[in-house]
């Protein structure tokens, strides 16, 4: 008996068919899934910023003290004391590190500090210690090397700058004093 192809057999066939694409479609719509939501959490952030997230005096250089575990890099811009992050916030320097501008107190209520260490150096873009009003930014150098080619400290009324300096060097073509009285330590 010869195979004879009959309209039951073509519908069995379909049925077959449309089946097997289904469960094709379900497979790949779920691997279609899996990599969109693994590439969103795994990928560093989309944006060029960096936020401080440790009151603890971490080191700039431990990736986990940086919101998103991202690290930022010199044309990123910092912030170090940012509403909904760690406040107050402080990092130290203890190694070569880069950034474009550095903001201490970004947000009104929030503090930033930087301690800059033997053996640290900053090469940045401008920074700006106490940004916004009732902010403070405070920059304490007891050793290393800050090369950023301008600093402002208090950048509007009632915010506060401040910079400790007992060691180090500031390269630098200058340093803004603000708005209110700011008091720099010069040994």
């Amino acid at each position: 008996m010869k195979n004879q192809l009959t309209s039951t057999t073509v519908h069995q066939n379909l049925k077959g068919v449309r089946a097997m694409f289904r469960k094709t479609s379900v497979i790949c719509l779920g691997i279609f899934m899996f990599i969109a939501i693994t590439s969103m959490v795994l990928a560093p952030p989309a944006f060029a910023d960096g936020w401080w997230n440790s009151s603890a005096n971490d080191d700039w250089s431990n990736t986990s003290k940086w919101a998103y575990g991202y690290k930022p890099g010199a044309s990123d811009t910092v912030y170090i004391g940012y509403a909904g992050f760690a406040n107050p916030s402080e990092v130290k320097i203890t190694s070569t590190q880069a950034a474009g501008n550095v903001f201490l107190g970004w947000n009104s209520g929030t503090s930033g500090k930087i301690n800059m260490m033997t053996g640290g150096t900053l090469n940045s873009g401008n920074i700006y210690n106490g940004y916004v009003l009732n902010s403070t930014g405070t920059m304490t150098m007891t050793g290393g090397t800050i090369n950023a080619p301008y600093m402002q400290m208090a950048s509007v009324a009632n915010s506060r700058g401040n910079m400790n300096i007992t060691g180090g060097t500031y390269n630098g073509s200058s340093i803004d004093p603000g708005y209110l009285v700011v008091m720099v330590h010069i040994p």
